[in-house]
C-alpha cells in the first residue's frame, strides 16, 4: 500500500512490488485527474486499487463529485476503492 506520507509518488510501492513474488499487488495514490495510461501503466505493475483520503489534515483530500469520476474510472479497470475516512469527533 501507498504510504500517506509519499503522496501520489507511488515509487516506493512499485518496487516493492518488482521485487516482490508475483502474486504482489499494490493500493496507490493518483490524483482526481490521472491520464488513463498512467492507470494502465499502474495496473501493468501491479497496482489493483487505489486509496481517497478524507482526512482532513492530508494535502490529498478530494471532493466528493471528483472522488466519485475517478470510483467510476478505476471500477472500469477491475480495482477497488480504498476509503480513508477522517474519524469521528
Amino acid at each position: 500500500m501507498q504510504a500517506s506520507c509519499h503522496g501520489y509518488d507511488n515509487g516506493a510501492m512499485l518496487d516493492a512490488i518488482a521485487a516482490g513474488p508475483a502474486h504482489c499487488r499494490g493500493v496507490a495514490m493518483v490524483e482526481m485527474d490521472v491520464p488513463d495510461n498512467e492507470l494502465d501503466a499502474l495496473h501493468d505493475a501491479g497496482v489493483r486499487a487505489i486509496r481517497l483520503n478524507f482526512v482532513r489534515h492530508l494535502a490529498q483530500r478530494p471532493e466528493l463529485p471528483e472522488a466519485s469520476r475517478i470510483v467510476g474510472r478505476i471500477t472500469e479497470c477491475g480495482w477497488h476503492v480504498e476509503l480513508h475516512p477522517d474519524g469521528c469527533a
